[in-house]
């Protein structure tokens, strides 16, 4: 059953996580922020009513696309070097992206401001008991391990894995970043077979948002350092100057 923990500081943020933490509980925990606490738990290619290609289309769409931008760009089945591009690219696929960092998750459930208005949460998922029930496996896997058969055609529809990505983006780095492969279509949340492995759900209260931003930044975890490029810096730069 997933524990329900409410926070109104940063300072409490830190204390139900360190409490997650304790020396007889798994400390294979990932970290997933929403700024509304009622939205799902899925990928982005299982969210939209009007899809006209499948998920092994568009991956197969961006790979000839994409590809023509590099140099000895690999193979179309190096499935490791492409999901990892499109996810951190904004392209829809089975990934669902999640953080090794709380307070990485945490900035993502503040990040949209036009969502003040509403509860946030953090979800907290046992990736390493996710994967034992899954697959077998006491650890997670790497993304490149799902072959692009598998992609296409998944063996198994009711499936979901605990992945580590490929670290060939700054994003990924700076980000902890960390996957769930879902062939499963439907929300992790509202499954049986998987809401035993998210351990807990923290409410960020709507009218702590601001303030829990803040303190957030004050501790050096603001835009440009989880989007680590240029643009990012030069906006970042822009605000903080007043020369929007």
């Amino acid at each position: 059953m997933t524990d329900i923990k409410k926070v109104t500081s940063l300072g409490e943020y830190i204390d139900v996580i360190d409490e997650l933490y304790r020396p007889d509980k798994n400390a294979g925990l990932w970290f997933r922020g929403h700024s509304n606490k009622n939205n799902k738990l899925m990928p982005s290619v299982y969210r939209s009513k009007n899809a006209k290609c499948s998920a092994g289309k568009l991956y197969d769409d961006f790979y000839k696309r994409a590809g023509l931008l590099l140099e000895n760009a690999p193979p179309r089945e190096n499935t490791a070097f492409w999901l990892t591009k499109a996810q951190h690219y904004g392209l829809p696929t089975k990934l669902l992206d999640w953080s090794n960092s709380p307070l990485v998750a945490l900035y993502f459930a503040l990040k949209n401001e036009r969502k003040f208005d509403v509860d946030g949460c953090v979800w907290v998922l046992n990736a390493t008991e996710l994967n034992s029930d899954q697959i077998r496996i006491d650890s997670a896997i790497n993304v490149g391990q799902i072959s692009f058969e598998e992609y296409l055609n998944p063996p198994n529809e009711n499936e979901i894995k605990a992945c580590w990505p490929v670290n060939n983006d700054s994003r990924v780095v700076a980000q902890q970043s960390r996957f769930t492969f879902h062939n499963y279509a439907g929300p992790m949340e509202e499954a049986e077979m998987f809401k035993k492995f998210l351990t807990t759900q923290i409410i960020i209260l709507k009218e702590h948002k601001q303030k829990l931003k803040d303190q957030l930044a004050n501790c050096g975890i603001k835009e440009h350092s989880i989007f680590p490029d240029m643009e990012r810096i030069a906006e970042y730069l822009k605000k903080i100057r007043n020369f929007e």
